[in-house]
Protein backbone atom coordinates (compact mmCIF):
# COMPACT_ATOMS: atom_id res chain seq x y z
CA UNK A 1 0.00 0.00 0.00
CA UNK A 2 2.14 2.85 -1.28
CA UNK A 3 1.73 5.98 -3.42
CA UNK A 4 2.38 7.91 -6.42
CA UNK A 5 4.76 9.94 -8.51
CA UNK A 6 4.37 13.69 -8.81
CA UNK A 7 2.26 14.66 -11.85
CA UNK A 8 2.59 18.09 -13.35
CA UNK A 9 -1.14 18.39 -13.98
CA UNK A 10 -4.19 16.17 -13.86
CA UNK A 11 -5.96 18.26 -16.53
CA UNK A 12 -9.65 18.29 -17.36
CA UNK A 13 -9.77 16.87 -20.92
CA UNK A 14 -9.45 13.10 -21.49
CA UNK A 15 -6.56 13.48 -23.93
CA UNK A 16 -4.52 15.50 -21.44
CA UNK A 17 -5.36 13.13 -18.57
CA UNK A 18 -4.36 9.96 -20.42
CA UNK A 19 -1.26 11.56 -21.88
CA UNK A 20 -0.19 12.55 -18.39
CA UNK A 21 -1.04 9.11 -17.00
CA UNK A 22 0.90 7.35 -19.78
CA UNK A 23 3.96 9.37 -18.93
CA UNK A 24 3.49 8.61 -15.25
CA UNK A 25 3.08 4.89 -15.88
CA UNK A 26 6.45 4.74 -17.56
CA UNK A 27 7.96 6.06 -14.34
CA UNK A 28 5.78 3.76 -12.24
CA UNK A 29 7.55 0.74 -13.66
CA UNK A 30 10.61 1.90 -11.72
CA UNK A 31 8.74 2.80 -8.52
CA UNK A 32 6.25 -0.06 -7.96
CA UNK A 33 4.81 -1.32 -5.70
CA UNK A 34 2.80 1.85 -5.08
CA UNK A 35 0.62 1.79 -1.92
CA UNK A 36 0.90 -2.00 -2.03
CA UNK A 37 2.15 -4.78 0.22
CA UNK A 38 4.91 -7.23 -0.82
CA UNK A 39 3.88 -9.56 -3.65
CA UNK A 40 3.52 -12.62 -1.41
CA UNK A 41 0.51 -14.94 -1.61
CA UNK A 42 -1.91 -14.03 1.18
CA UNK A 43 -3.23 -16.95 3.31
CA UNK A 44 -6.91 -17.67 3.56
CA UNK A 45 -8.30 -16.50 6.92
CA UNK A 46 -11.86 -15.90 8.16
CA UNK A 47 -13.62 -12.65 7.19
CA UNK A 48 -13.12 -9.98 9.85
CA UNK A 49 -9.87 -11.55 11.10
CA UNK A 50 -7.64 -10.84 8.09
CA UNK A 51 -4.21 -9.46 8.92
CA UNK A 52 -3.21 -6.24 7.25
CA UNK A 53 -1.11 -6.83 4.10
CA UNK A 54 0.58 -10.15 3.45
CA UNK A 55 2.43 -12.70 5.52
CA UNK A 56 6.04 -12.15 4.52
CA UNK A 57 8.43 -15.10 4.96
CA UNK A 58 10.62 -12.77 7.03
CA UNK A 59 7.98 -10.89 9.00
CA UNK A 60 4.68 -12.09 10.44
CA UNK A 61 2.29 -9.13 10.67
CA UNK A 62 0.38 -8.83 13.94
CA UNK A 63 -2.23 -6.64 15.60
CA UNK A 64 -4.17 -5.56 12.48
CA UNK A 65 -7.75 -6.63 11.66
CA UNK A 66 -9.58 -6.03 8.39
CA UNK A 67 -13.08 -4.68 9.17
CA UNK A 68 -14.40 -4.58 5.57
CA UNK A 69 -13.14 -4.63 1.97
CA UNK A 70 -14.70 -3.03 -1.10
CA UNK A 71 -17.01 -0.05 -1.45
CA UNK A 72 -20.26 -2.06 -1.40
CA UNK A 73 -19.22 -4.44 1.38
CA UNK A 74 -17.98 -1.59 3.58
CA UNK A 75 -21.14 0.43 2.99
CA UNK A 76 -23.32 -2.57 3.90
CA UNK A 77 -21.31 -3.04 7.10
CA UNK A 78 -21.75 0.63 8.06
CA UNK A 79 -18.26 1.82 7.05
CA UNK A 80 -18.39 4.87 4.74
CA UNK A 81 -16.03 5.72 1.88
CA UNK A 82 -17.01 9.43 2.24
CA UNK A 83 -18.11 9.39 -1.41
CA UNK A 84 -14.71 8.37 -2.80
CA UNK A 85 -16.10 5.40 -4.75
CA UNK A 86 -18.09 7.81 -6.94
CA UNK A 87 -15.37 10.49 -7.03
CA UNK A 88 -12.26 8.31 -7.45
CA UNK A 89 -12.07 8.99 -11.21
CA UNK A 90 -10.56 12.41 -10.50
CA UNK A 91 -7.04 13.21 -9.34
CA UNK A 92 -6.53 15.13 -6.09
CA UNK A 93 -3.31 16.97 -5.23
CA UNK A 94 -1.95 15.68 -8.60
CA UNK A 95 -2.12 12.07 -7.40
CA UNK A 96 -3.18 9.23 -9.69
CA UNK A 97 -6.94 8.72 -9.74
CA UNK A 98 -8.61 5.44 -8.86
CA UNK A 99 -7.63 2.77 -6.38
CA UNK A 100 -4.57 4.06 -4.49
CA UNK A 101 -3.76 5.44 -1.07
CA UNK A 102 -2.52 8.99 -1.75
CA UNK A 103 -5.39 10.05 -4.02
CA UNK A 104 -7.87 8.84 -1.38
CA UNK A 105 -6.02 10.61 1.47
CA UNK A 106 -5.88 13.87 -0.53
CA UNK A 107 -9.59 13.54 -1.33
CA UNK A 108 -10.48 13.17 2.38
CA UNK A 109 -8.36 16.18 3.36
CA UNK A 110 -9.92 18.38 0.67
CA UNK A 111 -13.37 17.34 1.93
CA UNK A 112 -12.24 18.41 5.42
CA UNK A 113 -11.52 21.91 4.08
CA UNK A 114 -7.96 21.69 2.75
CA UNK A 115 -6.98 23.47 -0.46
CA UNK A 116 -7.21 21.50 -3.70
CA UNK A 117 -3.50 22.32 -4.24
CA UNK A 118 -0.92 20.07 -2.66
CA UNK A 119 0.77 21.87 0.29
CA UNK A 120 4.29 20.87 -0.78
CA UNK A 121 6.27 20.47 -3.98
CA UNK A 122 8.21 17.45 -5.01
CA UNK A 123 7.37 13.75 -4.94
CA UNK A 124 3.80 12.69 -4.16
CA UNK A 125 4.89 9.17 -3.23
CA UNK A 126 3.42 8.06 0.11
CA UNK A 127 6.83 7.68 1.78
CA UNK A 128 7.52 11.38 1.06
CA UNK A 129 4.37 12.71 2.78
CA UNK A 130 5.79 12.57 6.30
CA UNK A 131 9.18 13.82 5.14
CA UNK A 132 7.74 16.76 3.20
CA UNK A 133 5.38 17.64 6.06
CA UNK A 134 7.78 16.89 8.92
CA UNK A 135 6.72 20.00 10.83
CA UNK A 136 3.20 18.60 11.03
CA UNK A 137 4.15 14.98 11.74
CA UNK A 138 4.33 13.42 15.21
CA UNK A 139 3.56 10.16 17.04
CA UNK A 140 0.08 11.15 18.27
CA UNK A 141 -2.95 9.86 16.31
CA UNK A 142 -6.06 12.03 16.07
CA UNK A 143 -9.29 11.66 14.12
CA UNK A 144 -8.80 13.26 10.69
CA UNK A 145 -5.02 12.95 10.76
CA UNK A 146 -3.14 10.92 8.14
CA UNK A 147 -1.47 7.69 9.30
CA UNK A 148 1.86 7.52 7.46
CA UNK A 149 4.25 4.59 6.89
CA UNK A 150 7.83 4.90 5.70
CA UNK A 151 9.11 2.61 2.94
CA UNK A 152 9.66 -1.08 3.59
CA UNK A 153 7.98 -1.24 6.99
CA UNK A 154 6.43 -4.64 7.87
CA UNK A 155 3.77 -5.28 5.22
CA UNK A 156 4.68 -2.07 3.30
CA UNK A 157 6.43 -1.84 -0.05
CA UNK A 158 9.08 0.60 -1.24
CA UNK A 159 6.58 3.39 -1.90
CA UNK A 160 5.29 3.69 1.69
CA UNK A 161 1.63 4.09 2.59
CA UNK A 162 -0.92 6.64 3.91
CA UNK A 163 -4.40 6.13 5.39
CA UNK A 164 -7.12 8.31 6.94
CA UNK A 165 -7.59 7.99 10.74
CA UNK A 166 -11.28 7.41 11.53
CA UNK A 167 -11.16 6.54 15.24
CA UNK A 168 -8.64 6.71 18.11
CA UNK A 169 -8.73 4.88 21.45
CA UNK A 170 -6.14 4.27 24.15
CA UNK A 171 -5.14 0.94 22.58
CA UNK A 172 -5.77 1.19 18.84
CA UNK A 173 -6.71 3.24 15.79
CA UNK A 174 -9.21 2.56 13.00
CA UNK A 175 -8.27 3.75 9.50
CA UNK A 176 -9.87 3.82 6.05
CA UNK A 177 -7.59 3.37 3.06
CA UNK A 178 -7.43 2.78 -0.69
CA UNK A 179 -4.79 0.26 -1.76
CA UNK A 180 -3.01 0.41 -5.12
CA UNK A 181 -4.28 -2.35 -7.38
CA UNK A 182 -6.38 -3.90 -4.61
CA UNK A 183 -9.38 -2.39 -2.83
CA UNK A 184 -10.86 0.20 -0.50
CA UNK A 185 -11.12 -1.02 3.12
CA UNK A 186 -11.37 -0.14 6.82
CA UNK A 187 -8.87 -1.59 9.25
CA UNK A 188 -8.19 -1.71 13.02
CA UNK A 189 -4.53 -1.49 14.13
CA UNK A 190 -3.29 -2.14 17.69
CA UNK A 191 -0.66 0.09 19.32
CA UNK A 192 1.36 -3.08 20.06
CA UNK A 193 1.29 -4.10 16.39
CA UNK A 194 4.40 -4.32 14.27
CA UNK A 195 2.35 -2.49 11.62
CA UNK A 196 1.83 0.67 13.75
CA UNK A 197 2.37 3.77 11.53
CA UNK A 198 5.69 5.62 11.35
CA UNK A 199 3.86 8.82 12.33
CA UNK A 200 0.71 10.91 12.00
CA UNK A 201 0.45 14.00 9.75
CA UNK A 202 -1.84 16.70 11.11
CA UNK A 203 -3.14 18.61 8.08
CA UNK A 204 -6.67 19.32 9.29
CA UNK A 205 -7.73 17.09 12.20
CA UNK A 206 -11.38 16.55 13.05
CA UNK A 207 -12.27 17.59 16.61
CA UNK A 208 -14.10 14.84 18.50
CA UNK A 209 -17.17 15.76 20.50
CA UNK A 210 -16.92 14.75 24.16
CA UNK A 211 -19.01 12.06 25.79
CA UNK A 212 -20.50 13.39 29.03
CA UNK A 213 -21.72 11.35 31.98
CA UNK A 214 -25.13 12.63 33.12
CA UNK A 215 -25.82 10.06 35.85
CA UNK A 216 -22.94 8.43 37.73
CA UNK A 217 -22.57 4.63 37.57
CA UNK A 218 -23.00 2.74 40.84
CA UNK A 219 -22.21 -0.66 42.33
CA UNK A 220 -25.33 -2.70 43.07
CA UNK A 221 -25.45 -5.77 45.29
CA UNK A 222 -24.35 -6.84 48.76
CA UNK A 223 -20.80 -5.98 49.79
CA UNK A 224 -20.09 -9.43 51.22
CA UNK A 225 -17.77 -12.29 50.37
CA UNK A 226 -19.45 -14.64 47.90
CA UNK A 227 -22.12 -12.13 46.81
CA UNK A 228 -22.15 -10.61 43.32
CA UNK A 229 -21.61 -6.89 42.81
CA UNK A 230 -22.70 -5.37 39.48
CA UNK A 231 -21.66 -2.02 38.03
CA UNK A 232 -24.50 -0.05 36.47
CA UNK A 233 -23.88 1.80 33.20
CA UNK A 234 -24.97 5.21 34.43
CA UNK A 235 -26.33 7.61 31.83
CA UNK A 236 -24.49 9.44 29.04
CA UNK A 237 -25.26 12.33 26.73
CA UNK A 238 -25.24 10.06 23.66
CA UNK A 239 -27.15 6.84 22.94
CA UNK A 240 -25.45 3.63 21.90
CA UNK A 241 -22.17 4.10 23.75
CA UNK A 242 -19.86 1.15 24.21
CA UNK A 243 -18.94 0.54 27.86
CA UNK A 244 -15.85 -1.03 29.39
CA UNK A 245 -15.15 -1.74 33.05
CA UNK A 246 -12.08 -1.89 35.32
CA UNK A 247 -12.31 -2.88 38.99
CA UNK A 248 -10.28 -1.28 41.80
CA UNK A 249 -9.38 -2.62 45.25
CA UNK A 250 -8.75 0.23 47.72
CA UNK A 251 -8.01 2.42 44.70
CA UNK A 252 -5.62 -0.05 43.02
CA UNK A 253 -6.78 -1.62 39.70
CA UNK A 254 -6.88 -5.41 39.34
CA UNK A 255 -7.54 -7.75 36.43
CA UNK A 256 -11.34 -7.81 36.30
CA UNK A 257 -12.98 -6.08 33.32
CA UNK A 258 -16.57 -7.36 33.50
CA UNK A 259 -19.56 -5.49 34.86
CA UNK A 260 -20.20 -8.29 37.37
CA UNK A 261 -17.78 -9.57 40.04
CA UNK A 262 -18.07 -11.81 43.11
CA UNK A 263 -15.42 -10.97 45.73
CA UNK A 264 -13.95 -13.87 47.67
CA UNK A 265 -12.01 -13.87 50.94
CA UNK A 266 -8.90 -12.15 49.50
CA UNK A 267 -11.08 -9.00 49.28
CA UNK A 268 -12.30 -9.18 52.90
CA UNK A 269 -12.28 -5.71 54.46
CA UNK A 270 -11.40 -4.02 51.14
CA UNK A 271 -13.37 -1.26 49.43
CA UNK A 272 -14.19 -1.98 45.78
CA UNK A 273 -14.99 0.48 43.01
CA UNK A 274 -15.27 0.36 39.22
CA UNK A 275 -14.09 2.73 36.49
CA UNK A 276 -16.73 2.79 33.73
CA UNK A 277 -15.42 4.05 30.37
CA UNK A 278 -17.80 5.06 27.56
CA UNK A 279 -16.72 5.27 23.91
CA UNK A 280 -18.46 5.94 20.61
CA UNK A 281 -17.23 6.58 17.08
CA UNK A 282 -16.82 10.32 16.48
CA UNK A 283 -16.65 11.17 20.19
CA UNK A 284 -13.82 11.34 22.70
CA UNK A 285 -14.17 8.66 25.35
CA UNK A 286 -14.89 9.46 29.00
CA UNK A 287 -14.43 7.56 32.27
CA UNK A 288 -16.30 7.79 35.57
CA UNK A 289 -15.53 6.00 38.85
CA UNK A 290 -18.35 4.52 40.90
CA UNK A 291 -18.51 5.29 44.62
CA UNK A 292 -16.54 2.73 46.62
CA UNK A 293 -18.36 0.04 48.57
CA UNK A 294 -18.28 -0.31 52.31
CA UNK A 295 -15.47 -2.66 53.43
CA UNK A 296 -16.32 -6.12 52.10
CA UNK A 297 -17.95 -8.04 54.98
CA UNK A 298 -17.73 -11.79 55.70
CA UNK A 299 -20.02 -13.90 53.52
CA UNK A 300 -22.89 -16.15 54.58
CA UNK A 301 -22.73 -19.92 54.43
CA UNK A 302 -25.92 -21.65 53.27
CA UNK A 303 -27.10 -25.07 54.39
CA UNK A 304 -28.00 -27.18 51.36
CA UNK A 305 -28.71 -30.42 53.22
CA UNK A 306 -29.52 -30.48 56.93
CA UNK A 307 -27.59 -32.65 59.41
CA UNK A 308 -29.28 -36.03 59.92
CA UNK A 309 -28.97 -38.70 62.63
CA UNK A 310 -29.15 -42.37 61.68
CA UNK A 311 -28.99 -45.56 63.76
CA UNK A 312 -31.07 -47.36 66.37
CA UNK A 313 -32.35 -45.13 69.19
CA UNK A 314 -32.04 -47.83 71.81
CA UNK A 315 -29.86 -48.14 74.90
CA UNK A 316 -26.46 -49.56 73.97
CA UNK A 317 -26.78 -48.61 70.28
CA UNK A 318 -24.66 -46.08 68.36
CA UNK A 319 -26.10 -43.11 66.50
CA UNK A 320 -24.21 -41.66 63.52
CA UNK A 321 -24.38 -38.06 62.32
CA UNK A 322 -24.33 -36.95 58.70
CA UNK A 323 -23.21 -33.30 59.12
CA UNK A 324 -25.04 -32.13 55.96
CA UNK A 325 -23.68 -29.99 53.11
CA UNK A 326 -23.02 -26.26 52.75
CA UNK A 327 -22.50 -23.61 50.07
CA UNK A 328 -19.72 -22.76 49.59
CA UNK A 329 -18.15 -25.86 51.10
CA UNK A 330 -17.34 -25.67 54.80
CA UNK A 331 -13.67 -26.02 55.75
CA UNK A 332 -14.49 -27.25 59.29
CA UNK A 333 -17.56 -28.53 61.13
CA UNK A 334 -17.90 -28.54 64.91
CA UNK A 335 -20.44 -31.00 66.46
CA UNK A 336 -22.33 -30.99 69.74
CA UNK A 337 -24.87 -33.67 70.76
CA UNK A 338 -27.91 -32.84 72.94
CA UNK A 339 -30.22 -34.98 75.08
CA UNK A 340 -33.60 -33.34 75.74
CA UNK A 341 -32.07 -30.01 74.67
CA UNK A 342 -29.12 -30.13 77.08
CA UNK A 343 -25.55 -30.53 75.75
CA UNK A 344 -23.93 -33.89 76.54
CA UNK A 345 -20.42 -33.34 77.91
CA UNK A 346 -17.70 -34.66 75.61
CA UNK A 347 -20.18 -35.67 72.89
CA UNK A 348 -18.55 -33.71 70.02
CA UNK A 349 -17.81 -36.46 67.48
CA UNK A 350 -19.60 -37.95 64.47
CA UNK A 351 -21.11 -40.78 66.58
CA UNK A 352 -23.03 -40.99 69.86
CA UNK A 353 -23.58 -44.03 72.10
CA UNK A 354 -27.01 -44.20 73.76
CA UNK A 355 -26.66 -45.26 77.40
CA UNK A 356 -28.97 -45.66 80.39
CA UNK A 357 -28.65 -41.94 81.23
CA UNK A 358 -30.37 -41.16 77.94
CA UNK A 359 -33.25 -43.63 78.27
CA UNK A 360 -36.49 -41.87 77.37
CA UNK A 361 -34.66 -38.77 76.09
CA UNK A 362 -34.86 -37.16 72.66
CA UNK A 363 -31.48 -36.72 70.98
CA UNK A 364 -30.39 -33.99 68.54
CA UNK A 365 -27.05 -32.82 67.16
CA UNK A 366 -25.91 -29.31 66.26
CA UNK A 367 -23.33 -28.67 63.52
CA UNK A 368 -21.43 -25.40 63.25
CA UNK A 369 -19.96 -24.93 59.75
CA UNK A 370 -16.92 -22.70 59.37
CA UNK A 371 -15.04 -21.20 56.42
CA UNK A 372 -12.50 -18.38 56.34
CA UNK A 373 -14.06 -15.16 55.12
CA UNK A 374 -17.58 -16.33 56.07
CA UNK A 375 -19.72 -16.10 59.17
CA UNK A 376 -20.14 -19.33 61.14
CA UNK A 377 -23.43 -21.15 60.50
CA UNK A 378 -25.05 -23.34 63.20
CA UNK A 379 -27.63 -25.92 62.04
CA UNK A 380 -29.42 -28.51 64.20
CA UNK A 381 -30.61 -31.96 63.12
CA UNK A 382 -34.14 -33.22 63.49
CA UNK A 383 -34.68 -34.98 66.85
CA UNK A 384 -34.66 -38.76 67.20
CA UNK A 385 -36.13 -40.72 70.08
CA UNK A 386 -37.17 -41.05 72.71
CA UNK A 387 -34.63 -43.74 73.42
CA UNK A 388 -35.96 -47.16 74.34
CA UNK A 389 -38.21 -48.35 71.52
CA UNK A 390 -36.41 -50.26 68.77
CA UNK A 391 -36.41 -48.77 65.32
CA UNK A 392 -37.95 -50.45 62.27
CA UNK A 393 -35.22 -52.40 60.51
CA UNK A 394 -34.59 -52.03 56.79
CA UNK A 395 -32.90 -55.14 55.38
CA UNK A 396 -32.89 -54.25 51.67
CA UNK A 397 -34.60 -52.45 48.80
CA UNK A 398 -35.18 -48.75 48.55
CA UNK A 399 -32.81 -48.41 45.59
CA UNK A 400 -33.41 -46.07 42.63
CA UNK A 401 -33.32 -47.12 38.98
CA UNK A 402 -33.48 -44.79 35.98
CA UNK A 403 -31.55 -41.69 34.91
CA UNK A 404 -31.96 -38.19 36.33
CA UNK A 405 -32.70 -36.79 32.87
CA UNK A 406 -35.67 -34.67 31.83
CA UNK A 407 -38.44 -36.92 30.50
CA UNK A 408 -37.05 -40.09 32.16
CA UNK A 409 -38.79 -41.93 35.02
CA UNK A 410 -37.08 -42.80 38.31
CA UNK A 411 -38.37 -45.90 40.08
CA UNK A 412 -37.79 -47.10 43.66
CA UNK A 413 -37.61 -50.77 44.59
CA UNK A 414 -39.77 -51.80 47.60
CA UNK A 415 -38.01 -51.82 50.96
CA UNK A 416 -37.68 -55.07 52.92
CA UNK A 417 -38.35 -54.38 56.63
CA UNK A 418 -38.34 -55.92 60.08
CA UNK A 419 -41.10 -56.35 61.08
CA UNK A 420 -42.25 -57.32 57.59
CA UNK A 421 -45.60 -55.54 57.91
CA UNK A 422 -44.08 -52.08 58.42
CA UNK A 423 -45.64 -49.31 56.33
CA UNK A 424 -43.36 -47.48 53.87
CA UNK A 425 -43.99 -43.96 52.56
CA UNK A 426 -41.96 -43.04 49.46
CA UNK A 427 -41.19 -39.37 48.77
CA UNK A 428 -39.07 -37.64 46.11
CA UNK A 429 -36.93 -34.67 47.17
CA UNK A 430 -35.58 -31.81 45.04
CA UNK A 431 -32.60 -30.17 46.78
CA UNK A 432 -33.87 -31.72 50.01
CA UNK A 433 -37.47 -30.50 49.62
CA UNK A 434 -40.36 -32.93 48.88
CA UNK A 435 -41.91 -32.56 45.42
CA UNK A 436 -43.83 -35.83 44.92
CA UNK A 437 -44.84 -39.11 46.56
CA UNK A 438 -44.96 -42.66 45.24
CA UNK A 439 -42.47 -45.20 44.04
CA UNK A 440 -41.96 -43.52 40.65
CA UNK A 441 -41.21 -39.98 39.55
CA UNK A 442 -41.03 -38.52 36.03
CA UNK A 443 -38.21 -35.98 35.83
CA UNK A 444 -39.41 -32.49 34.83
CA UNK A 445 -37.66 -29.62 33.10
CA UNK A 446 -38.06 -27.56 36.29
CA UNK A 447 -35.72 -30.09 37.96
CA UNK A 448 -32.73 -29.27 35.68
CA UNK A 449 -29.62 -28.56 37.76
CA UNK A 450 -31.25 -29.72 41.03
CA UNK A 451 -30.33 -32.81 43.07
CA UNK A 452 -33.06 -35.45 43.26
CA UNK A 453 -33.26 -38.03 46.04
CA UNK A 454 -35.61 -40.73 47.26
CA UNK A 455 -36.73 -40.69 50.91
CA UNK A 456 -38.46 -43.71 52.40
CA UNK A 457 -39.95 -43.52 55.91
CA UNK A 458 -40.96 -46.90 57.37
CA UNK A 459 -43.26 -47.12 60.39
CA UNK A 460 -44.68 -49.88 62.59
CA UNK A 461 -46.60 -49.88 65.84
CA UNK A 462 -44.28 -50.20 68.87
CA UNK A 463 -41.24 -49.17 66.85
CA UNK A 464 -39.55 -45.94 66.04
CA UNK A 465 -39.76 -44.97 62.41
CA UNK A 466 -36.72 -45.37 60.16
CA UNK A 467 -35.76 -43.16 57.25
CA UNK A 468 -33.86 -44.36 54.17
CA UNK A 469 -32.52 -41.85 51.67
CA UNK A 470 -31.03 -42.58 48.27
CA UNK A 471 -29.49 -39.95 45.97
CA UNK A 472 -30.67 -40.02 42.34
CA UNK A 473 -28.19 -37.40 41.09
CA UNK A 474 -28.21 -33.96 39.54
CA UNK A 475 -30.83 -33.60 36.81
CA UNK A 476 -29.61 -33.06 33.25
CA UNK A 477 -31.48 -32.37 30.04
CA UNK A 478 -31.00 -33.16 26.37
CA UNK A 479 -31.13 -30.24 23.93
CA UNK A 480 -33.28 -30.36 20.82
CA UNK A 481 -32.62 -28.83 17.43
CA UNK A 482 -34.33 -27.04 14.60
CA UNK A 483 -32.14 -27.07 11.49
CA UNK A 484 -32.67 -25.30 8.20
CA UNK A 485 -30.12 -26.08 5.48
CA UNK A 486 -30.23 -24.11 2.23
CA UNK A 487 -28.09 -25.08 -0.74
CA UNK A 488 -26.00 -22.56 -2.63
CA UNK A 489 -23.70 -22.81 -5.60
CA UNK A 490 -20.97 -25.18 -4.38
CA UNK A 491 -21.98 -24.35 -0.83
CA UNK A 492 -24.68 -24.34 1.82
CA UNK A 493 -25.94 -22.20 4.68
CA UNK A 494 -26.98 -24.13 7.79
CA UNK A 495 -29.10 -22.25 10.35
CA UNK A 496 -29.41 -23.96 13.72
CA UNK A 497 -31.69 -23.27 16.66
CA UNK A 498 -30.96 -25.15 19.90
CA UNK A 499 -33.25 -25.23 22.92
CA UNK A 500 -32.91 -27.06 26.22
CA UNK A 501 -35.59 -27.66 28.84
CA UNK A 502 -34.79 -25.61 31.91
CA UNK A 503 -31.67 -23.99 30.38
CA UNK A 504 -32.33 -20.69 28.59
CA UNK A 505 -30.65 -19.72 26.41
CA UNK A 506 -28.73 -22.88 25.49
CA UNK A 507 -25.01 -22.26 26.21
CA UNK A 508 -21.91 -23.53 24.46
CA UNK A 509 -21.23 -24.16 20.78
CA UNK A 510 -22.69 -26.25 17.99
CA UNK A 511 -21.02 -27.94 15.01
CA UNK A 512 -22.22 -29.13 11.64
CA UNK A 513 -20.69 -31.49 9.11
CA UNK A 514 -21.48 -31.31 5.40
CA UNK A 515 -19.65 -33.21 2.68
CA UNK A 516 -16.72 -34.06 4.95
CA UNK A 517 -16.33 -30.44 6.12
CA UNK A 518 -16.98 -29.50 9.74
CA UNK A 519 -17.63 -25.99 11.05
CA UNK A 520 -18.23 -24.90 14.65
CA UNK A 521 -19.91 -21.74 15.96
CA UNK A 522 -20.73 -20.40 19.40
CA UNK A 523 -24.45 -20.23 20.19
CA UNK A 524 -25.82 -16.72 20.65
CA UNK A 525 -29.31 -16.70 22.18
CA UNK A 526 -29.55 -20.37 21.20
CA UNK A 527 -28.81 -19.69 17.52
CA UNK A 528 -25.91 -20.17 15.11
CA UNK A 529 -25.32 -19.84 11.37
CA UNK A 530 -22.66 -21.91 9.57
CA UNK A 531 -21.68 -21.20 5.97
CA UNK A 532 -20.00 -23.95 3.92
CA UNK A 533 -18.11 -23.42 0.67
CA UNK A 534 -16.35 -25.70 -1.77
CA UNK A 535 -18.97 -28.48 -1.57
CA UNK A 536 -19.67 -30.99 -4.30
CA UNK A 537 -23.02 -30.44 -6.09
CA UNK A 538 -25.88 -32.77 -5.26
CA UNK A 539 -27.60 -34.03 -2.13
CA UNK A 540 -25.39 -33.84 0.96
CA UNK A 541 -26.06 -35.11 4.47
CA UNK A 542 -25.97 -32.48 7.23
CA UNK A 543 -25.07 -33.73 10.72
CA UNK A 544 -25.48 -31.25 13.62
CA UNK A 545 -23.93 -31.86 17.05
CA UNK A 546 -24.07 -30.18 20.45
CA UNK A 547 -21.29 -31.49 22.74
CA UNK A 548 -23.25 -31.04 25.97
CA UNK A 549 -21.59 -29.97 29.18
CA UNK A 550 -22.68 -29.06 32.68
CA UNK A 551 -26.33 -30.11 33.00
CA UNK A 552 -26.67 -30.64 29.23
CA UNK A 553 -26.28 -34.02 27.54
CA UNK A 554 -24.62 -34.42 24.13
CA UNK A 555 -27.13 -34.50 21.27
CA UNK A 556 -27.17 -34.63 17.49
CA UNK A 557 -29.52 -34.53 14.55
CA UNK A 558 -29.27 -34.73 10.78
CA UNK A 559 -30.92 -33.55 7.60
CA UNK A 560 -30.03 -33.17 3.93
CA UNK A 561 -29.24 -30.25 1.67
CA UNK A 562 -28.97 -30.03 -2.10
CA UNK A 563 -25.86 -28.18 -3.23
CA UNK A 564 -26.22 -26.35 -6.54
CA UNK A 565 -23.59 -26.64 -9.27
Amino acid sequence: MVHHVHLQSHGSQPSRRYAGRAAGLALLALLLPLCATPAVAEPTVPDGARSWGSFSPATRLTGSTLLCSGYSACSSAGYSDAGYGAASGRMYWQMYSGVNCTNYAAYRLIRNGMSSSRPWSGSGMAYNWGRAMGQRTDATPTVGSIAWWESNRPGIGSGGHVAYVEKVTATEIVVSESNWGRSFDWRRISRTSNTWPSGFIHFKDVAQKPLVNTARPALNGTAKIGHFLTASAGRWNQPGVKLSYRWYDNGVPFKVTTAKFRPMRARLGRRLSVKVTASKSGFSSASVMTPATQPIAPGDLANRRAPRISGSMAVGQTLTLDPGSYTPGAEAKAVQWYADGRPVAGATGASFVVNQAHAGATVTAAVTARRRGFNDLAVRSAPVGPAGDPAVGVRGGGTVSGAAVVGQTLTATPVVTTPADATAVYSWLRNGQPVAQGRSYRVRKTDVGASLALRVIVQSAGHRSTEVRREAGVVRSKPWFRVRAVGRKHGAVVRIWVASPGVLPTPGSVSAQVGGRTLTARLVDGKAVLRFAGLRPGAQRVVVNHPGGGVLLPASTSTTVRVAS
